[in-house]
């Protein structure tokens, strides 16, 4: 419970750091003290996911350094270019893909992309199930904009309505797994399944 609510306010720290950025480059004070400084207080923020992400490089002192400096390259032009509106609010998402496309990256650099099968921890997460997931996070959060969203999730099973709504919460999927004692694994599953029918139902509805 610890860790999912110090990745909450990791997100929402970053989040109003975002906005406080993008108000003055909206501003035309793109080059702003302010915005140097809060670009500074964001990556000291986020550092430590970045290490974790491209400690998968550590054999290696210059891919993982290389694999670093990706996203910290990356994370200020999706700021400053204000191409990613969803990056004011829905930070958490890109935090959890972001550092690992980056990674995934250098990888290809270096010939490594077996790595992408290779357990993240000892939850048994693959590299590519978690950008997999990832991207289905992105996917529910464009369904929210849908009229008939909560029409639709009333047709799930309680089972997976509890994954979606902690998954909204901002948990994980190892930390929702602990919480309803599955494996990861289970939770992705229930987590993919859930929003294929959340789909199903919204087409169907649409139909009428």
């Amino acid at each position: 419970m610890q860790q999912a609510s110090t990745y909450i306010q990791i997100v929402e720290r970053c989040e109003k750091l975002i906005q406080q950025i993008r108000n003055e480059v909206r501003a035309g004070q793109i080059n702003s003290e302010t915005v140097g400084e809060a670009m500074l207080m964001l990556e000291e923020t986020i550092k430590g996911v970045w290490y974790r992400a491209a400690a998968r490089l550590s054999f290696s002192q210059q891919a993982f350094d290389e694999a670093v400096e990706l996203m910290r390259e990356r994370l200020h032009t999706h700021i400053l270019s204000l191409s990613f509106p969803s990056l004011e609010t829905q930070f958490g998402a890109y935090l959890r893909t972001a550092p690992q496309r980056a990674v995934i990256d250098v990888s290809k650099k270096y010939k490594l992309l077996d790595s992408l099968e290779a357990p993240l921890n000892d939850t048994g997460e693959t590299l590519a199930e978690r950008l997999a997931d990832s991207q289905a996070t992105m996917d529910f959060n464009m369904l929210e904009l849908n009229g008939d969203l909560q029409q639709a999730m009333s047709q799930l099973s309680p089972e997976e309505r509890q994954v979606l709504q902690l998954r909204l919460d901002g948990f994980d999927n190892p930390a929702i797994a602990i919480r309803l004692g599955f494996t990861t694994t289970t939770i992705s599953k229930i987590y993919h399944r859930a929003l294929k029918r959340i789909r199903t139902s919204l087409n169907y509805q649409q139909e009428q």
